[in-house]
């Protein structure tokens, strides 16, 4: 069977479109929510908190700012229970998601940051979709 170059490449663009089309249609705003508390196993202080992740990872401090105060958190996370799949999240030691990180957090998420050396640790984080 002979091809065109013609054919070749339309071929190629609509083999190329599909995946980008069906993640679209998976993820409309983008947005990736996890609850985070100050205690472990879902325990103390909880909120359900949301960041936006649009391939590239935003950072947020665990500070009063941006119309939500998330001082409560600063030195005092304990677990963290991702809602989406495919959302990656890291807490950071400092603000501005810089020192040391613990990464790769999926859900269902961690029940106890202690075990990971973590515990009472972040003052930062973020999520980026993969």
């Amino acid at each position: 069977m002979k091809f065109t170059a013609t054919t070749l490449l339309a071929l190629a663009a609509t083999v190329l479109a599909l995946p980008a089309t069906e993640v679209q249609e998976k993820r409309q705003d983008d947005h990736a929510h996890a609850d985070i508390c100050t205690d472990a196993n879902h325990g103390g202080f909880c909120i359900n908190f949301g960041l936006r992740a649009l391939g590239i990872s935003h950072c947020w401090d665990f500070k009063n700012g941006g119309g939500i105060d998330l001082t409560a958190f600063n030195d005092h996370l304990s677990s963290i229970f991702p809602h989406e799949q495919g959302a990656v999240w890291t807490l950071y030691e400092n603000f501005g998601c810089s020192g040391r990180s613990l990464g790769g957090i999926v859900a269902p998420g961690i029940d106890n940051l202690q075990s990971f050396g973590f515990n009472d640790i972040a003052s930062s984080i973020s999520v980026v979709f993969q």
